[in-house]
């Protein structure tokens, strides 16, 4: 018996380590992530006491039953109460029942079984820097947290935009190109979210060859128009200019209806590849010249006279026809009307 009088005090110190206690410990954890519930441990002396003490001791944790693999901190020091708090322990392996051993030397102490289940993982993906365009290529990559293989394809709504081969994925025409990236796991992981990336592919730029054209006369044949678009797509044209001066005769022909300066404008539309080509324009001056030769249809002679019919010439040299002159041969004896 311990007598003590009524101004006397006593200071208990726990005893040495006796055993260890676990305070907090994991029950249903996912693969390859950390530990939901991070286990606590506390050393006691033989009465159950904390351990007080300034001098740390390492407690080291293991997989006593499981197949998988034990990573993070595995060896946590105690604090001055002897407790040692684990942070980011975790399991990588078959999904199922495990426990765990923390031990301090000469001391162990056995978990409860917990469940290891499929870890959900996620995708990370490359991203494309620069402008897509009509075959133009890109390769895509993109790794999963499980480190399992990720699938690349294109959704099906972007078919006729891109298409992929051999990792490779190539533009095909305007429109929104959406990658698709999935992971779809095993018994060890979840299916990582699908991810999608979309890209919005533009036009082909181009331009317009249409060569000048030279000055015609009136009455001349219908000029051919010749141009050329560097998409190979059709180039359509379009006269601009006053409609008594010249007309579009075919899609490639003008016919000269008058004096003045004929303007032509060859135009390329663009399609699903290429953009529109800027607008050619063409000039060209359509000219006086000598009318043609009159027709003659019947000549009649008479006692020092002839009457001589004609037709008009086809066409006039551009300006009006103010009279024609008759003269004779031999002897050049004119006549004008």
């Amino acid at each position: 018996a311990l007598n003590l009088s009524a101004n006397q005090s006593l200071l208990l110190n726990p005893g040495s380590a006796n055993n260890l206690l676990i305070v907090s410990q994991p029950t249903t954890e996912m693969n390859g992530r950390a530990f939901r519930t991070q286990p606590v441990i506390q050393i006691r002396d033989a009465q159950n006491n904390a351990i007080v003490t300034n001098t740390p001791v390492s407690v080291v944790a293991s997989i006593n039953t499981g197949s998988g693999t034990l990573s993070g901190s595995t060896s946590v020091a105690t604090n001055s109460t002897g407790r040692a708090t684990f942070t980011d322990l975790m399991v990588t392996g078959n999904t199922g029942s495990y426990t765990l051993t923390f031990a301090v030397v000469g001391l162990s102490i056995d978990s409860n079984s917990f469940a290891l289940t499929p870890g959900d993982q996620t995708i990370t993906r490359s991203t494309f820097g620069s402008t897509a365009l009509p075959n133009g290529t890109y390769t895509p990559t993109a790794t999963a947290y499980s480190g399992l293989s990720v699938a690349i394809s294109i959704a099906s709504t972007s078919a006729t935009v891109c298409s992929i081969a051999d990792g490779e994925v190539t533009f095909l025409k305007m429109g929104d190109c959406a990658i698709k990236y999935n992971q779809t796991g095993n018994t060890h992981w979840s299916p990582a979210p699908e991810l999608i990336e979309t890209l919005s592919v533009g036009r082909l730029t181009q331009t317009t060859t249409f060569a000048a054209i030279d000055d015609q006369p009136f009455g001349g044949t219908d000029v051919a128009l010749t141009a050329s678009a560097q998409s190979g797509l059709l180039v359509t044209f379009a006269v601009t200019s006053a409609s008594t001066v010249c007309v579009l005769n075919t899609a490639t022909t003008v016919q000269i209806v008058g004096l003045g300066t004929c303007t032509v404008v060859a135009s390329q539309s663009g399609d699903e590849v290429w953009a529109p080509a800027s607008n050619v324009t063409r000039s060209f001056v359509i000219g006086t010249v000598r009318p043609a030769t009159p027709t003659v249809s019947s000549v009649s002679a008479g006692n020092a006279q002839a009457t001589i019919s004609w037709n008009p010439p086809t066409h006039n040299g551009g300006s009006p026809i103010l009279g024609y002159r008759v003269t004779s041969q031999p002897g050049g004896l004119t006549c004008s009307t």
